[in-house]
């Protein structure tokens, strides 16, 4: 087992951002998955916490401290809730268009997590018992960027919800309808490291002081947090930081939901779109290749990619941004010394069913 070094210490803090409604499936999912955790810490003897950030809570329902009031006290995870007011949510552009900016509550529960260790867990993302004990063993590394697949489930996985913990896992385990699984960078007229960046942000386990280094996730000016789990990836890469894949058949199980990252996402047609697509056929024709291409869509951002309706980088200028994240690390310095809301005084909680408590020694 890890030895800490003190009893408030844990060795791996979880990082979940949710809110009492259907984001990231709703709170039966955010419920189960922290219930489940805390069975998987107490099993194993892993000293965890879970913190919630709660970013801005619907007026008309009940705060997350309340609504969680069922979860059972676990003796080796802690249960923290902080909670980000409307106020600052107003304070980024388009706030009216997504009640959530995940990057910046996730930056919020990372700096001020008190583990070894840190990963951020999407409300509705389950672990299966051999993550966690791969996590129990000890020993990581903190040279290291511990990454997993993401496995989806079908939808109806969520009617096994509240059978016990290995049922539910069973259940997921045999309805999996996608498997996220590493995808090679394309060649290009460059090469980019060849990280395991598909669904990355699912699983990212870092040491508490690389994610400090890093400065956490990159913020944007308006509420979307699109690809900074990539850009996380690659900031650690540039930096030292190896990837290492976590051994066996580890994964992360979540449960397809509508609400989903993917369908987020939008292709709107464009006549600019149209027009390209007829110059990419004759640049074919006459021998150019995919580099080339590459180098015109990353120049006028085409096909045209929204994101919660907002306009964002197309795949090529991503990967130009990934590019030079990967081979200038100074670029990290550009982000702001005060991620996470560092300045921002924060109410803390813990679920009214929940006592605070201390954390024992391993």
């Amino acid at each position: 087992m890890p030895e800490h070094k003190s009893a408030s210490e844990p060795y791996i803090s979880f990082i979940t951002f949710a809110r009492n409604d259907d984001y990231a499936g709703g709170l039966r999912k955010l419920y189960w998955s922290t219930r489940y955790l805390g069975e998987q810490c107490d099993e194993t003897g892993l000293t965890a916490e879970a913190i919630i950030v709660e970013w801005n809570p619907p007026a008309d329902r009940e705060p997350l401290a309340e609504a969680l009031r069922d979860l059972p006290l676990t003796p080796r995870l802690a249960v923290r809730i902080i909670t980000v007011p409307a106020t600052v949510h107003a304070r980024y552009a388009h706030s009216s268009l997504r009640p959530m900016h995940g990057a910046v509550a996730a930056n919020v529960g990372l700096r001020r997590a008190r583990g070894r260790f840190l990963v951020l867990k999407v409300a509705d993302a389950f672990y299966p018992d051999s993550l966690i004990q791969f996590m129990a063993a000890g020993g990581l590394a903190t040279d290291r960027l511990y990454r997993a697949p993401r496995f989806d489930a079908a939808a109806n996985a969520t009617e096994a919800l509240g059978q016990s913990r290995k049922d539910f896992l069973a259940h997921c385990a045999r309805h999996i309808v996608l498997r996220n699984e590493h995808l090679p960078q394309p060649q290009m007229p460059f090469r980019l490291p060849d990280l395991f960046t598909n669904a990355c942000g699912d699983f990212q386990l870092l040491a508490r002081e690389r994610w400090h280094q890093l400065r956490g996730f990159w913020e944007s000016s308006d509420v979307t947090a699109f690809e900074v789990d990539s850009m996380l990836s690659y900031s650690a890469y540039a930096a030292g930081i190896r990837e290492e894949m976590v051994p066996g058949n580890a994964c992360v199980y979540k449960i397809s939901h509508t609400t989903s990252h993917g369908h987020r996402v939008a292709y709107p047609d464009s006549r600019l779109t149209r027009l390209m697509l007829l110059v990419e056929t004759g640049m074919r024709r006459i021998g150019f290749g995919y580099a080339h291409v590459f180098w015109l869509r990353a120049l006028f951002n085409y096909p045209p990619k929204t994101y919660s309706g907002l306009r964002k980088a197309v795949y090529e200028r991503s990967l130009l941004r990934f590019k030079f994240l990967s081979l200038f690390p100074v670029l990290t310095r550009l982000k702001s010394s005060r991620w996470g809301l560092a300045l921002e005084p924060l109410a803390e909680t813990a679920p009214s069913g929940v006592a605070a408590h201390e954390l024992p020694n391993q």
